[in-house]
């Protein structure tokens, strides 16, 4: 531990990787903003088709198959539950006295059906109907407990559903901070969760939930594959927003590489609100702390000096260069001792990193990315750089899903295209109807049967549930090639 800490504040001093917060200490206590990183979080700012839905009416038509259950009012009063620490050693979990009696052919569903997040709750919906086969006359039903997007009200509703329903699983927790809350008591109350948040650890040693999401840990790991093998990466570096986003990706990436073999040489945080990235640049490529270099920088201004005063000697006339009030900044070359620069945030961002590098004298780089760089604007902010881009996402190309079984049902039905999410809803919602059947299974069984899933056929493409509850898919590489995104393996 020590000596990790001692190699990072060297690594802080050479590369003035020293703003605060910023991986330069332990990279296990990078710092975050007090909102955690939900897609929901994440919708109005940097979000890319498979983080974020389609803006969709929110009125929900209530149905013979379909119950909608409102958040009580004034709220009621469950047992405190508190929710499980993740990252704690495995051991005795508290469980509900009371047992509830069980519908197998009721599925609860927690959604936001009102409020800001309503249209993003209605698409979920529109998911579950159709994996469940609602519209084909099939025996399931659901019943639908609003969230209003409040996890405090997302938690209650476990208990209500249990308790007035009798469900026999539960789909939603489209927010971290729902996830986490409906997961603590779906454990509690020993009833199958299944969510679509992306948040780390959810799943973790947890016996009832369930997720169907590309996770942080899914992305690294399928980006840095391709690092290591593809690009011969060894040596790395991390310029990352300061956000619960940037940092959650910052250490995972951080963890893979050093498993991986290799090594991070620079990492450096900045503030998402900050349009002006020139001063995070410098730091990550050691040209903003003059001290560190003090012997290098007086080298370089005499030879400047040198040079300016050779250039008049020889042309005393010549218009002045507009180089010539030479900054303190711009003396000292870029220290680009790594391979590649990862960068967790939007597209957007990208561009503006690009251009910054491109002003301190770094034209040429490998820039690995999210899949929030999965925009049809990404050549647009990137522009005619010449620099590799590579990033990670589950989707395909547009020809492939047109001809999946799954595109052609919700393009008829709804009338628009289905984004990643709603495949991943609709897998879930598949998978329950298929584990159910026709049969009266218990709970229990039903998480049993979960756990042990396997190989199935997914939306678009072969899925399989692993052994920490969650189910994975192939993940692609992208880059731009002649201005398109293109799938490069």
């Amino acid at each position: 531990m020590k000596k990790i800490i001692a190699t990072l504040a060297a690594l802080a001093v050479f590369h003035g990787c020293t703003s605060t917060p910023s991986i330069q200490t332990y990279h296990k206590t990078i710092p975050s903003k007090k909102n955690e990183y939900a897609a929901i979080e994440k919708e109005n700012t940097q979000s890319a088709p498979s983080t974020i839905y389609s803006p969709f009416p929110a009125a929900v038509a209530a149905t013979p198959q379909t119950a909608i259950v409102s958040a009580p009012q004034p709220v009621v009063v469950v047992p405190e539950v508190k929710n499980f620490d993740f990252n704690e050693e495995k051991k005795e979990k508290p469980r509900s006295s009371v047992s509830y009696d069980s519908d197998a052919q009721k599925i609860g569903v927690i959604l936001p059906i009102t409020g800001k997040n309503a249209s993003l709750g209605q698409r979920a919906l529109n998911a579950i109907r159709l994996g469940l086969g609602l519209d084909d006359k099939s025996n399931f039903q659901l019943a639908i407990y609003d969230s209003q997007s409040n996890p405090d009200l997302a938690s209650q509703g476990v208990e209500k559903l249990l308790r007035d329903d009798h469900v026999v699983a539960i789909l939603g927790g489209l927010s971290s901070k729902e996830a986490q809350n409906i997961s603590a008591k779906a454990e509690f109350f020993q009833v199958p969760f299944f969510s679509f948040s992306q948040k780390s650890g959810l799943t973790t040693e947890a016996e009832y939930t369930f997720r169907n999401s590309v996770t942080p840990e899914m992305q690294v790991a399928r980006l840095l594959q391709h690092a290591f093998k593809n690009l011969n990466a060894k040596r790395f570096a991390i310029l990352y927003p300061n956000d619960a986003y940037g940092t959650e990706f910052a250490n995972k990436y951080w963890d893979l590489v050093l498993a991986g073999g290799g090594e991070v040489v620079a990492a450096q945080a900045y503030d998402p609100k900050d349009t002006n990235l020139d001063i995070y640049v410098k730091k990550l490529v050691g040209t903003y702390y003059v001290d560190a270099r003090s012997e290098e920088y007086q080298a370089r201004q005499k030879e400047i000096a040198d040079k300016k005063k050779k250039q008049k000697e020889l042309e005393p006339n010549k218009k002045k260069n507009t180089r010539e009030h030479e900054t303190q900044e711009n003396i000292l070359p870029p220290i680009v001792d790594f391979d590649v620069l990862f960068v967790p945030d939007s597209g957007k961002a990208l561009g503006q990193i690009m251009a910054f590098m491109k002003n301190n004298d770094v034209t040429q780089m490998t820039y690995l990315g999210t899949n929030l760089w999965n925009t049809p604007d990404l050549y647009r902010r990137v522009g005619n750089n010449t620099s590799n881009v590579f990033f990670v996402d589950a989707n395909l190309s547009v020809d492939d899903q047109k001809k999946s079984d799954f595109h052609s049902k919700y393009v008829t039905k709804y009338e628009e295209e289905p984004t990643i999410v709603e495949a991943q809803i609709y897998e879930a919602a598949k998978i329950l109807k298929d584990a159910i059947g026709s049969s009266s299974i218990s709970r229990s069984s039903l998480a049993y049967q979960l756990g042990i899933l396997g190989r199935k056929q997914g939306a678009y493409s072969e899925i399989r549930m692993n052994n920490n509850h969650e189910i994975e898919r192939p993940l692609h590489i992208f880059s731009l090639t002649e201005g398109a995104i293109q799938k490069t393996e």
